[in-house]
């Protein structure tokens, strides 16, 4: 996927900065102007909002989950994606997802709030907005990411739990 856009939307955004390799990074060997991923996780846990593009099979890539478990609020790609070598997708993927999450993972006797991605259509037109975000409702920025930060640690706890129930069931299975 084209990442131009978001890198251009978000080196318009004070105090915001994009730190770009000089090469694609999958399935390569380590190249000196890549960041060790402690250094990447720091700048994550320091900011309110991070960037999260869409991955190249699926709408969601490895940077939504370090954004959650950061604390940063991501910011993913809502876009109809419609090529043959991929499933047809549009931004209720992820209100789907999450909502999936919830239902499978989340005690539905306890109160929760269900976790929204904030939902970028359009980069460029989207940059002011996200500014915006950053300096004029920055209580409530602060409110939504306090928020996501409790769901996250309530779902990991949910699917720890899931995991655990699983595995204590086939530890009583008599064997064959």
């Amino acid at each position: 996927p084209d990442t131009t856009p978001m890198i251009n939307a978000m080196q318009s955004i004070a105090p915001g900065f994009v730190h770009e390799t000089s090469t694609v990074t999958v399935g390569f060997d380590w190249k000196p102007d890549l960041w060790p991923a402690e250094k990447i996780a720091n700048l994550m846990r320091d900011s309110k909002l991070c960037p999260a593009p869409m991955g190249f099979l699926a709408p969601e890539s490895f940077r939504l989950w370090e954004s959650l478990e950061a604390g940063c609020i991501p910011l993913v790609d809502a876009v109809d994606i419609s090529r043959q070598d991929l499933i047809l997708y549009d931004s209720q993927y992820f209100i789907s997802f999450f909502n999936y999450l919830d239902d499978t993972y989340l005690d539905p006797h306890r109160p929760r709030r269900r976790f929204d991605p904030i939902l970028v259509h359009n980069w460029a037109i989207s940059a002011p907005n996200i500014a915006d975000i950053l300096y004029r409702d920055y209580e409530d920025l602060e409110h939504f990411q306090s928020a996501q930060i409790e769901w996250w640690l309530n779902l990991k706890q949910g699917i720890a739990e899931y995991i655990r129930f699983r595995l204590d069931s086939l530890r009583q299975c008599a064997p064959l």
